[in-house]
């Protein structure tokens, strides 16, 4: 049984990642720069590839040259996607952005009070 973090955060993009450098890896032949996670789909994906284990099969269809990732790759590439205001749950602290002339961004944390409005962190 898998025990995992009841709240934990990873980068959104881990997975493209993940793909763009196991697509690497077959390509030049040297899965050396590929970390454990990685390396275990990459091996997967070979054990279908080789031999037709069945077990490497999803591993290929989510990480392989033909795969779910390689469409995700296309629509970030050409800009085909939106992430909107229900990416994610609604949390009781938030981040505004503002963005200064010259384009420059600074971030405020705001903790919202219920009957309050916002107060400054």
């Amino acid at each position: 049984m898998w025990q995992y973090n009841v709240i934990g955060d990873e980068n959104p993009g881990k997975n493209l990642n993940a793909f763009k450098k196991i697509r690497t890896a077959f390509e030049t032949g040297d899965p050396s720069a590929l970390n454990t996670e990685e390396r275990g789909y990459h091996d997967r994906i070979l054990t279908w590839r080789n031999d037709k284990n069945p077990d490497g099969w999803t591993q290929d269809r989510i990480f392989g040259e033909k795969s779910s990732f390689a469409v995700i790759e296309q629509y970030v590439n050409s800009g085909n996607y939106i992430t909107n205001k229900f990416y994610g749950p609604p949390l009781r602290f938030h981040e505004q952005v503002h963005v200064h002339p010259g384009g420059h961004g600074s971030r405020d944390l705001h903790q919202h009070h219920h009957g309050r409005g916002h107060q400054r962190l």
